[in-house]
């Protein structure tokens, strides 16, 4: 209870760890194949247009991907990095691409 108190005392939230795993594991189940392949086509460096090329789809639906990849892993875009590159370590960090 402590933890949770100075947690939303500083403005943060707080989640028991049951709950927490279970947003995230919720989350993560939801990502399909295809966004799976935009976020690590982008970890590798390829730029919007290159993805769209590499996928066989338009660059529009590239970047509608990579929105939803972004609301699902929870990127918050004022984190003052680039929602992209967020991402990708948020990706990196939960196992669903590989590290460098």
């Amino acid at each position: 209870i402590p933890q949770a108190i100075r947690a939303l005392y500083q403005g943060h939230k707080f989640f028991s760890p049951g709950v927490a795993d279970k947003i995230v594991d919720n989350d993560l189940d939801k990502l399909t194949a295809r966004e799976l392949s935009v976020i690590n086509l982008l970890s590798q460096g390829l730029a919007t247009e290159a993805i769209a090329k590499n996928l066989g789809v338009s660059e529009k639906r590239v970047r509608n991907v990579l929105v939803i990849i972004c609301d699902k892993l929870a990127v918050d875009k004022a984190e003052g990095v680039s929602p992209r590159v967020t991402a990708i370590n948020k990706a990196r960090e939960l196992g669903l691409i590989p590290r460098e």
